[in-house]
């Protein structure tokens, strides 16, 4: 029992690391690495390694770059291993090493694997990432973490499996001197066979272990049933090592791919929430929302296999229903607060007006009006804005100032109770409430009109009347137009006439009759007649 609450309390620490796949040491034989993703430089990261009791990691032979591939597997970014090139030395490409030296001391491998054919002649150090090259960089850069190398301190000691087997731990060796500190609840992980096993303080022990202890080690899901098994869902089995759930070709299901799940007797189904889509395999999310039962008071909003349940501004939820807020509980309101449904609405006092929804402010609308006192001390009184206090016998009165006096306009004013009016002689416009501004005479755009400035404005022509002004010209002008056209016609018709006149006359002198000779024409007869 004891050894069964040690288990419990402390697979909490490793239980985050076992979900997402990662290890933080990874051991072969007695040789362990352990990354540290703590961003730092070179010389950081071999002090850090020291207080660990350990070194920067030597990857000499090619098992131990397989190692450090299990303990990176799920991790990304460059850290630092134990290899240096000294001061004033260039690497040279052509030994093995190229000149560099393990942090533990000497240079021998049997194993190297740079990642580029770079000669380099300044300070470089060497990092490794997930796919286990190693890349020359300047010692003094900062990048992801380190690997240090070290022996296993334990409390279980070292899981000893199989002779060419890699054993992944998931240990609290981050809060310890040791780079490897398997404590109770460490667990590890035997590579290639998958077997898990859990520390319980003193022994190790084969999952499936306690179903209730980080679900036995199990993938899947952990039962009890004549001890702890690992079962599957449908269409796989449990592996050899009693955790994993691997393909059965046997089970039908098998040969379905259902998106949720699966039974030999009924084939794929769905979770709550999710319906069976056409092609039988396929689960698609229901939308509950459809159903105007649910949510009747309030707003529904569907999410991925269930709905939610939320209300109208103005309201909240209790026992799973809409009921109204009291917004007047917070006294929203200068004055008085009237609460109505899923709202509120502010009023105020007599004398006073409303400035916004929520404030109100002191109005007179005449001349004079009682000014407002403190009850408790009469002489602290006040006034409306545009008003001012003046001292009586009868009390206190707030007395409306004429702001026209005091030149607030720089034309025309007319005051108001509590406030005043300016405005502009015609051809000004009021800028800032009080300033005339002479306005511009151009050429006006109907197509865009120009709004009129700000203010007000004693005198001006709308852009209607302006329009019905050049109409007129306009007319007058074709008129004129007009008229000349007739007058040059008509003088061209009179020229003609006085032609045909002048020849007519020049006729009658060449048929005149002489005074003696002829007798007179008849006057029946016309003049041009011979």
């Amino acid at each position: 029992m004891k050894a069964f609450l040690i288990l419990l309390l402390a697979a909490g620490c490793v239980c985050l690391a076992e979900a997402a796949g990662t290890y933080n040491c990874s051991c072969d034989g007695d040789v362990c690495f352990s990354a540290v993703a703590e961003p730092t430089d070179y010389e950081a990261s071999l002090k850090a390694c020291r207080q660990r009791s350990a070194v920067l990691a030597a990857v000499r032979a090619r098992q131990s770059s397989q190692v450090i591939a299990h303990l990176l597997e799920n991790v990304k970014g460059e850290f630092w291993i134990g290899l240096e090139l000294q001061d004033s030395v260039c690497s040279d490409l052509s030994s093995e090493m190229r000149g560099y030296n393990w942090a533990t001391g000497g240079n021998s491998t049997d194993f190297t694997n740079w990642r580029d054919s770079r000669r380099t002649c300044a300070p470089r150090c060497v990092s490794v990432s997930s796919d286990l090259k190693w890349t020359e960089r300047h010692c003094s850069g900062r990048i992801d973490g380190y690997i240090c190398q070290g022996g296993l301190g334990s409390t279980c000691g070292r899981l000893e499996e199989q002779p060419n087997g890699v054993a992944l731990y998931n240990t609290s060796y981050h809060a310890n001197k040791a780079v490897c500190s398997v404590d109770a609840g460490s667990v590890a992980v035997s590579v290639p066979s998958g077997n898990k096993y859990i520390c319980d303080g003193k022994d190790w022990v084969q999952a499936p272990w306690s179903c209730e202890v980080n679900k036995g080690g199990c993938d899947f899901e952990c039962v009890t049933h004549d001890g702890s098994q690992c079962v599957c869902p449908s269409g796989k089995t449990v592996g050899g090592n009693g955790v994993s759930c691997v393909d059965d070709p046997r089970d039908p299901c098998f040969s379905l791919s259902c998106d949720h799940f699966c039974t030999p007797e009924s084939g794929c189904g769905c979770r709550q929430g999710y319906e069976l889509a056409e092609d039988g395999k396929l689960c698609r999310d229901i939308d509950e929302c459809s159903d105007s039962r649910l949510c009747s008071d309030g707003l529904c909003v569907n999410t991925p296999g269930y709905f939610t349940c939320t209300c109208h501004s103005g309201f909240e939820m209790s026992d799973n229903k809409c009921v109204d807020i009291d917004e007047c509980l917070s006294n929203p309101c200068d004055h008085e607060c009237l609460n109505t449904r899923g709202s509120f609405s502010c009023s105020c006092f007599e004398d006073f007006i409303k400035v916004d929804e929520l404030s109100c402010k002191y109005h007179c609308p005449k001349e004079e009006c009682p000014a407002k006192c403190d009850p408790n001390n009469e002489m602290q009184c006040y006034c409306p804005e545009g008003f001012i206090a003046e001292p009586r016998d009868t009390g206190t009165v707030c007395v409306d100032i004429n702001e026209c006096l005091q030149n607030e306009c720089e034309q025309n004013c007319v005051n108001t109770y509590g406030s005043y009016i300016c405005s502009c002689e015609n051809g000004y416009y009021l800028e800032d409430g009080f300033k005339c501004k002479k306005q511009d005479v151009g050429v006006y755009d109907f197509t865009t009109p120009t709004p009129p400035p700000p203010g007000n404005k004693t005198s001006s022509v709308s852009p209607g009347g302006l329009f019905a002004i050049i109409v007129c010209v306009v007319v007058m002008v074709l008129l004129a137009v007009l008229l000349l056209h007739l007058k040059m016609n008509s003088k061209w018709i009179f020229r003609g006439i006085r032609k045909n006149n002048s020849e007519d006359m020049k006729n009658l002198q060449q048929v005149t009759a002489e005074k003696d000779n002829m007798p007179l024409p008849d006057r029946h007869l016309p003049l041009n007649t011979c």
